[in-house]
C-alpha cells in the first residue's frame, strides 16, 4: 500500500504549512510568507520602530543578520511529510507505519469509492483507509462493447 505524500524540509511556525523555501528568523523560526516574517519582526520592535515601513524593518533585520531567505533542495534536509493535508514529522509518520504494519495488512472490504478497510492479521486491528480514484482519460481506448471492455477482445 503506497501513500502519496509530499516531503518538506521545514514547517512554517505560523501557518503549519510545509515549506522547501522560506525565511529563517533568529536561526530557529521558520516563515513561509514574508507578511508573517514582518509581523514577527514588528512584534519585537518598539513603537517608534514599528512606525517604519515594511521595507525599512526588513532591511534593518536583514542587515543585523536576524533573518535570511533560503531554499532546501537536498532530500537529506526533509524533516516533514504532508499526508491528507496534515504536516507531521517524517519520524512520527514512519513510527505510525511500523505500528500499523502496512506491508502485512489484509484487505477486508470497502465502498470502492471513498474508503477501504484493512485488517492486521497479527493484532486483529482494523484500519479504515481513504482511497482516491484517478482516471487516465489520456490513455482511453475505444472498445466495441461493454463485454470487450470488461473481459478484453
Amino acid at each position: 500500500m503506497n501513500q502519496e505524500a509530499t516531503k518538506y524540509a521545514r514547517k512554517c511556525d505560523i501557518t503549519g504549512e510545509g515549506m522547501n523555501a522560506g525565511f529563517v528568523y533568529m536561526d530557529d523560526k521558520y516563515f513561509k510568507y514574508k507578511k508573517d516574517l514582518i509581523a514577527e519582526i514588528r512584534s519585537r520592535g518598539d513603537e517608534e520602530f514599528n512606525k517604519a515601513s515594511d521595507e525599512f524593518i526588513l532591511n534593518e533585520a536583514y542587515n543585523c543578520e536576524e533573518y535570511y531567505y533560503t531554499e532546501w533542495e537536498d532530500e537529506s534536509e526533509f524533516q516533514y511529510i504532508e499526508i491528507n493535508g496534515e504536516v507531521i514529522e517524517i519520524e512520527e509518520h514512519e513510527e505510525n507505519m511500523k505500528a500499523i504494519d502496512v506491508d502485512n495488512l489484509e484487505f477486508v472490504e470497502g465502498d470502492g469509492v471513498e474508503y477501504e478497510v484493512y485488517k492486521n492479521p497479527k493484532t486483529g486491528k482494523l484500519y479504515k483507509v481513504q482511497i482516491e480514484i484517478v482516471r487516465h482519460f489520456e490513455e482511453a481506448e475505444e472498445v466495441e462493447s461493454l463485454h470487450a471492455a470488461k473481459f478484453g477482445g
